[in-house]
């Protein structure tokens, strides 16, 4: 297995451990809006990601193709982290910020993203982490 291999399963295996954290964490707990939070906000980067690659033709470091810009792990990791960081214990939040700049550290060094696409990557999943956090649905307020 190459080093660029390595650092993509590593960055694969990341992202998921993020993503799982903030969705079906909260859900283990019996907290069902926590993790319709999480899951809104990955859905959110996620489509604002693919979105903005289908305009913004970016090649990859690596040759690879042209949707470099911004970067989907960037995005659904620090999306996640966010999460993870309002809804759970002290120091959960700052383990996943961790992660997440990991995991987009990782993308760098295999050639999958330039810095600025995990810069964008990063912000975009911030932004919607945090939205859906502040989120209360009408039903949650009757409660």
């Amino acid at each position: 297995m190459s080093r660029a291999d390595a650092l993509n399963r590593f960055a694969d295996v990341g992202r998921a451990v993020l993503v799982g954290g903030a969705v079906i964490g909260p859900m283990w707990r019996k907290d069902l809006r926590a993790g319709l939070n999480g899951l809104a906000a990955v859905f959110a980067v996620s489509a604002a990601s693919k979105a903005i690659k289908a305009v913004w033709k970016e090649p990859r470091p690596d040759g690879e193709n042209k949707q470099s810009f911004p970067s989907q792990h960037a995005g659904d990791c620090f999306a996640a982290a966010a999460i993870l960081r309002r809804e759970s214990t002290e120091g959960v939040g700052a383990a996943a910020i961790g992660l997440a700049a990991a995991v987009s550290l990782a993308r760098v060094l295999s050639g999958k993203h330039h810095v600025a696409d995990v810069i964008a990557g990063a912000g975009l999943g911030t932004i919607a982490g945090e939205f859906a956090a502040d989120y209360r649905s009408p039903l949650s307020a009757a409660e």
